[in-house]
């Protein structure tokens, strides 16, 4: 998700400075309102939940299996699929906000080209007047 430590990227995000990784392009590309909240929390919820998977780690190297593991599967504030859900929601949100934008701009484009099969129609039938006209006097030339 970042090229850097996730507490890391939230210190540099603080700064307003750029860093790697997906959430780091999106935090830099910052385009729609209500975008830059959405990627921040989701920065946010990612770093808590390195953080828990660190302490996950820790409590298995001290031979704490049961605790980590209670960390690891647990669902309560706190514990590892609880914040995982955090994270993916506030993604979840953020990526929200850009398919909604997508989806208007897309609809709009195709709302502008509604009047396209009408101006082919009168290009077309142009076409045909302009051919008839241009070839009516050659037309004329072999009439008896």
């Amino acid at each position: 998700m970042t090229d850097i430590a996730p507490q890391d990227a939230l210190a540099v995000n603080s700064t307003g400075k750029s860093f790697g990784g997906f959430l780091g392009v999106e935090l830099s590309n910052i385009t729609f309102k209500g975008e830059k909240e959405a990627a921040n929390d989701t920065l946010k919820e990612w770093a808590e939940y390195i953080r828990i998977d660190g302490n996950i780690r820790q409590l298995e190297q001290q031979g704490k299996f049961k605790e980590a593991l209670e960390l690891n599967i647990g669902t309560k504030p706190g514990q590892s699929n609880w914040q995982f859900d955090r994270f993916d929601k506030a993604l979840g949100s953020t990526l929200d906000i850009n398919q909604k934008e997508f989806d208007q701009k897309i609809s709009y484009a195709f709302s502008r080209l509604n009047i396209f099969p009408y101006v082919l129609a009168v290009w077309l039938i142009a076409v045909i007047i302009a051919s008839v006209i241009g070839m009516k006097p050659r037309l004329d030339e072999y009439r008896f």
